[in-house]
């Protein structure tokens, strides 16, 4: 949906559990963006974009959501538009 954005309610902390390249499993705690950016490219691997998981409210042009709640979190964003997140 290019030219559009939305929030995406992910939780803001997590165990990210993954393999390296050598087959060795880590487990490692993730808070804020990072955890945010790992559950976004997580999505990705099993076919889930963001429209697929979006908080309705929040849907607007890039633009109007860069103007109003430019966060990394999406805390303003869901303050204003009186949604929970995770």
């Amino acid at each position: 949906m290019p030219g559009y954005t939305a929030v995406v309610n992910r939780p803001l902390a997590i165990t990210a559990t993954y393999t390296d390249p050598t087959g060795h499993p880590h487990h490692r705690p993730l808070t804020g963006w990072p955890s945010r950016i790992f559950q976004h490219e997580t999505d990705h691997l099993s076919g889930t974009v963001y429209v697929d998981k979006l908080e309705p409210r929040s849907l607007s042009t890039t633009q109007t959501y860069t103007d109003l709640w430019n966060d990394p979190v999406p805390t303003r964003a869901a303050e204003a538009l009186r949604f929970e997140l995770d």
